[in-house]
């Protein structure tokens, strides 16, 4: 884990480290300066001392005066003026050399050298002439000590300021620190008090500079804070009294709840008995009825038995909806699937629908797929119940052109889906009340039930009874064209179940 560094140390580390570079710099800078104006002065010494030698050496080369070359080497060498002194011919063979050594220092080369003791030399090439023609060059070296020890005493003096710098700069952060965190103790101390639980800080700022408006920011975060706090008191008490409100209401929509269901099932139960009881008297006068339709009666009283006979078989059929929708709802319906034949589940409960298609002189079509399963488990009065509405309010609501009834097969695993579309070209069902379509006591138009007559309880009879057999019930319709209601249902097959082509097949074999 890294040491934590206090604020002041870090300050203090950061100026040390800013002095240090700040000094290193301007050491850098000076050393450079110096050195090479030292580089340029050594180069202006060359300079001078090029024709000099070339005067000197010029008549000694081509007198081949090689002893005078060599004193003057020697002299040279000797008295200062030179690190050391190589003279070679015009085919750069070495002639004369003076302190210089060709086995030990190698080739002589113009530019800068480094001596195997460290020392650094410029070398530098003159070439002798007379009269244009090149006798030879003469290469002298000048020692560049003078120029190392300028840059050594530049480093030495960085190094002493840079030191220093520190040792000044000690007291003069520690007295700058105190001043500078003073505010900062403050604020620290306000913190604590904040963090404590008290929120009245009384914090001045002193100045106009960055601390001080941290110091107004602090102080208006810890005023916010208070009334925040303060807000969440008072919200936190209104909210304690509006929940012991809603528990008090939701105790009283529970038992409102359990009286509404305990009503509803009473209203279903007196529905049913009801229905019971008024399907015995109904019955009696729907077979008294009968009774004087086949009696022989003049034409006025013929038409006022069938009157009743219609009414009477309307209001049954009323009763008979009220008490299956009042059965579905107290969940007193058991299903009883048996294995039936699926062209007879279809066909049967149809054939009165298309009888009455007939005589309104509508078209009928049912197209059943190929591949329908030839038994499936089902039950299959509740299926037709389904059939009869469905194909009933078709038959009703079309008064030119046809109904047309598809079943299609969906097979799965141990079963299918079986879907039964019925299609129609009726009046159609405006979009605004398909929501309510499936409600009880409800029509898509109020004007139908006197047009067309019903109770409204014949697709509310559906979805209860699709639902009851885990499948699905919908529609589409548009207002003019026809509408079409669908059902999805799921079933099983009995165990030796095949389907209608397979028995066409064993047929055919």
């Amino acid at each position: 884990m890294r040491p934590r560094l206090s604020f002041r140390l870090k300050l203090f580390v950061l100026a040390a480290s800013a002095m240090l570079a700040l000094t290193g710099a301007l050491t850098f800078l000076q050393d450079r300066l110096v050195v090479q104006a030292l580089d340029r002065q050594l180069a202006a010494s060359a300079a001078a001392f090029k024709p000099i030698l070339d005067a000197a050496l010029s008549a000694a080369m081509i007198e081949r005066d090689y002893a005078t070359i060599r004193a003057v080497m020697h002299e040279s060498v000797a008295g200062g003026s030179f690190t050391h002194m190589v003279l070679a011919d015009a085919r750069d063979q070495v002639i004369a050399t003076e302190g210089w050594s060709l086995s030990i220092d190698g080739p002589v080369q113009p530019g800068l050298v480094r001596m195997a003791d460290g020392e650094e030399r410029m070398v530098f090439a003159v070439p002798i002439t007379i009269a244009g023609q090149e006798l030879g060059c003469i290469y002298f070296g000048l020692s560049r000590r003078p120029l190392q020890a300028v840059h050594d005493q530049l480093l030495a003096g960085g190094l002493i300021a840079g030191i220093a710098a520190l040792a000044l700069m000690v007291p003069v952060v520690g007295i700058g620190t105190r001043l500078l965190f003073r505010p900062l103790r403050r604020l620290e101390a306000a913190a604590i008090t904040l963090r404590g639980g008290r929120y009245d800080i009384a914090l001045q700022p002193q100045g106009d500079d960055e601390v001080a408006r941290l110091t107004i920011a602090f102080r208006d975060m810890a005023e916010a804070m208070r009334d925040r706090l303060h807000a969440l008191a008072t919200s936190e008490a209104a909210q304690r009294g509006l929940l012991g409100d809603a528990r008090l209401r939701e105790v009283e929509l529970r038992d409102a709840k359990e009286k509404a269901e305990v009503a509803t099932r009473a209203k279903s139960d007196f529905l049913a008995n009801m229905s019971h009881e008024l399907r015995t008297p109904l019955n009696g006068v729907l077979g008294m009825a009968q009774v004087l339709e086949a009696s022989p009666l003049n034409e006025a009283d013929r038409q006022a038995v069938a009157i009743i006979l219609d009414s009477g078989r309307h209001l049954l059929r009323l009763i008979n909806d009220i008490l299956e929708l009042s059965q579905l709802e107290t969940a007193g319906m058991i299903l009883r699937p048996v294995p039936v034949a699926t062209a007879a589940l279809l066909t049967d409960p149809l054939a009165p629908c298309a009888r009455a298609a007939a005589e309104k002189g509508l078209g009928w079509t049912l197209s059943l797929a190929p591949d329908l399963p030839r038994t499936v488990l089902v039950d299959k009065a509740r299926v037709a119940q389904v059939l009869t509405n469905l194909a009933g309010n078709a038959v009703k609501f079309t008064e030119t052109g046809g109904i047309v009834v598809t079943a299609t097969w969906q097979a799965g695993a141990g079963g299918g889906r079986l879907r039964i579309e019925v299609r129609d070209t009726g009046v159609g069902i405006p979009r605004e009340a398909w929501p309510a379509l499936f409600q009880r006591f409800t029509q898509a138009d109020g004007s139908s039930i006197r047009r067309f007559g019903g109770s409204g309880l014949g697709l509310a009879i559906c979805r209860h009874l699709v639902g009851l057999m885990a499948g699905e019930v919908g529609f589409d319709s548009e207002v003019g064209r026809g509408s079409c209601f669908w059902v999805e249902l799921p079933l099983a097959l009995p165990a030796r179940a095949t389907s209608g082509l397979d028995r066409l097949e064993r047929t055919a074999l």
